[in-house]
């Protein structure tokens, strides 16, 4: 699973937050850690603040919200 692609994929095809939170879930569950999402993200955010894209950098920022807990505990994507 290319996480970096599918989110950026996604994103361009306009799914909505909650679709791309469960790619994010399947990343997830097919042994992703979260260190590793986060950076991917953090990575894609940059790529989108570079070329100006600051409503899909904003995206981004809600999606780090569920791979880092700043969410309801039920979006949570890792449990502690």
């Amino acid at each position: 699973m290319n996480l970096k692609l599918e989110i950026k994929s996604g994103i361009n095809n306009k799914l909505n937050l909650l679709e791309l939170r469960d790619i994010l879930v399947a990343f997830e569950k097919n042994g992703g850690s979260q260190i590793q999402s986060k950076q991917i993200l953090e990575d894609l955010r940059k790529e989108f603040i570079f070329s100006n894209e600051e409503n899909k950098e904003d995206i981004v920022l809600e999606l780090l919200d569920f791979v880092v807990g700043w969410c309801n505990e039920s979006l949570k994507i890792w449990k502690d």
